[in-house]
Parts: structure tokens; C-alpha cells; sequence
């Protein structure tokens, strides 16, 4: 395998530009792509696409659109960001506007779709960005494809590669619809036994979370960081939990432990199986119950505990 400058493997680089004055949506037929365009996919996002008249598309002289071209955001925010222009585009006919290139590999001598996949990985994007100048609104220029060293296996290798890259982004492309999904079918699922919230609502009775408790003390915060020094912990004992074995659920253990009598004195700090604890630091309201398995524990300070009387709730 060699390294090679991204631009020994081009046809052309190129931008494209739009009519003094803007463009809109229907101020003519002709898709012109922006950055706003590009997904983090690495496709498209068709929303809110502008046009330009077929009259100044037939004008400009670079810019223009065809399968197998490579996409990147040349200035702003997403200076950087890469879509892949496959068979399947939607448009006929499209353009880059002013604010995006229009990257075309020579196929006899490197793969689109591997260079596609290179520019868009961890990589790829370091080296796109070794080309950025600029402060408030900065960018690249054409220079970026001289700075841009592309690992150049044989064509036959390239195309392997390409090939598995790709099953594995259609792969991440059906889970994403499949998470998409179960957020719909969860949204269901709590419409139907609660209601909506806002508009229909059921009507069941409410109460203050402090009346499903036997005292005011079953809701407790940690101990004050005066309570408990770092000093006390020890390698075994009574377990100490933190903000992020409530974020893994308990099913992180924990490495840090108190002695019995040290536990005694913190009683009231106390969590058994049963026990909701919640984040109130960091990340702020994420709950775990203290599952049923586990010996009494003591919270720290960035934990809230809720015992509720599992005979109402």
C-alpha cells in the first residue's frame, strides 16, 4: 500500500456559486446543494433545499452534480462534513453552491466510494482539516486535497473495503430506523396506559411523592462532604455508590468501600434493595433501583435517595 496526496487521484475539484440576489425554494427548478444539506450519515437532508433556474445552471462552469461524487462542507461550522453522492440521488440534475466542493475521483485510479469512506473517518476528517484557516467564520480551500494523504491499497482491495464499509452504514442506517421505531412505539405504548399528558390525560388521582413514604427522612441526600472524607474509604466492606453506578444501572461495582463502624455512623445515608436513588449532580435525575440482590450500601453526597412503602406504590 502507498500514501497518496488526495489530489493525485482527481478528475476535478471544484465549487459551484448561486444568482446575485439568493435563491429560495421556488425560485427555480434546480436543487442547489449546501452545507446545511449534508447529513452525519453521510447523505442528505432534502428539507428545506433551495433552487436555481436551469438558465444559470447551464452558465456555470463547475459545480455541477453526477453519481459518485464526493461532497464536502468547505466553510463554517461543519467545514469538514462529507456525503456521498450515490447512484440513487434523487435529482437528475443538482449543484453545490458556493459553500460546498465537489470532489471527483478518477475511477482508474482509486475507488470513490473508499475515498467517500476515508474522508469521513477519524482520519480522513484530521487531515481535511490540516487545510483550516480562518477564526470567526473560517474554512478550507483547494488546497485541502495537496494536505489530504489518502492510504492507497490496490484497486481490487479498495473496492473491498469500500464494499464491507458500506454494508456496515446500511447495517447503522436500519437501526437507526429501528430506534426510531421503538421511540414511536414507546410514545404509544405510554399514550395508551397514561393518556396524553397534555390533551387527554387519564384521570387518575395524584399525590406528592413525599406521601408514598413512611417520613420526611425516606428522601434523603448523601452525606456532606464534611460527613465523609476520602480518608474512610477502604477496599472492602460496605459498599459506596456514586453518580455513575446509578448511570450503569448498579451493574458497575463498585471499588470503593467504608468499615462497618463508619457505615453505622452514616446509617441515615443508607440505601437497601428496593430504594430508588437518583443523580442530583453531573447528570441531574437519573434514577436506578438498588436491586434486590445487593448487601445495604451508603450513598455520596451527589446521590438522593427515595424509600418508598412498596405496599402503596
Amino acid at each position: 500500500m502507498i500514501n497518496v496526496p488526495l489530489e493525485n487521484v482527481l478528475l476535478s475539484l471544484e465549487s459551484g456559486s448561486r444568482p446575485k440576489g439568493g435563491v429560495s425554494a421556488d425560485s427555480g427548478d434546480i436543487p442547489s446543494i449546501g452545507g446545511e444539506h449534508l447529513t452525519d450519515n453521510g447523505s442528505f437532508d432534502f428539507t428545506n433545499i433551495k433552487r436555481i433556474p436551469i438558465s444559470f445552471l447551464k452558465k456555470m462552469k463547475s459545480g455541477h452534480i453526477f453519481p459518485l461524487d464526493i461532497l464536502v462542507v468547505k466553510d463554517g461550522a461543519t467545514t469538514g462534513k462529507t456525503s456521498f453522492v450515490r447512484p440513487n440521488f434523487p435529482f437528475r440534475e443538482a449543484a453545490v453552491n458556493e459553500h460546498v466542493f465537489c470532489v471527483r475521483v478518477n475511477p482508474e485510479k482509486a475507488s470513490p466510494t473508499y475515498v467517500y469512506h476515508f474522508l469521513r473517518s477519524k482520519e480522513g476528517q484530521k487531515a481535511i482539516q490540516l487545510d483550516f484557516r480562518g477564526a470567526t467564520v473560517g474554512g478550507i480551500s483547494r488546497e485541502f486535497a495537496v494536505k489530504t494523504v489518502l492510504p492507497l491499497p490496490s484497486l481490487p482491495e479498495q473496492k473491498r473495503i469500500a464494499d464491507i464499509l458500506d454494508r456496515a452504514e446500511a447495517l447503522r442506517a436500519k437501526r437507526r430506523v429501528a430506534l426510531s421505531q421503538l421511540d414511536e412505539l414507546t410514545q404509544s405504548i405510554f399514550i395508551d396506559m397514561f393518556g396524553d399528558p397534555i390533551f387527554n390525560p387519564k384521570e387518575w388521582s395524584r399525590v406528592q411523592l413525599i406521601k408514598l413514604c413512611s417520613s420526611a427522612d425516606d428522601i434523603k441526600c448523601g452525606p456532606f462532604g464534611t460527613q465523609l472524607s476520602k480518608d474512610e474509604y477502604t477496599t472492602e466492606g460496605v459498599p459506596l455508590w456514586g453518580i455513575k453506578h446509578v448511570n450503569a444501572l448498579f451493574n458497575l461495582p463498585t471499588q470503593e468501600f467504608l468499615e462497618t463502624k463508619t457505615a453505622k455512623r452514616l446509617i441515615q445515608y443508607s440505601i437497601k434493595p428496593g430504594d430508588i436513588v437518583m443523580t442530583r449532580k453531573g447528570t441531574i435525575g437519573n434514577c436506578a433501583v438498588y436491586p434486590e440482590s445487593y448487601p445495604l450500601g451508603i450513598m455520596h453526597s451527589d446521590l438522593l435517595r427515595l424509600r418508598a412503602r412498596n405496599k402503596i406504590i
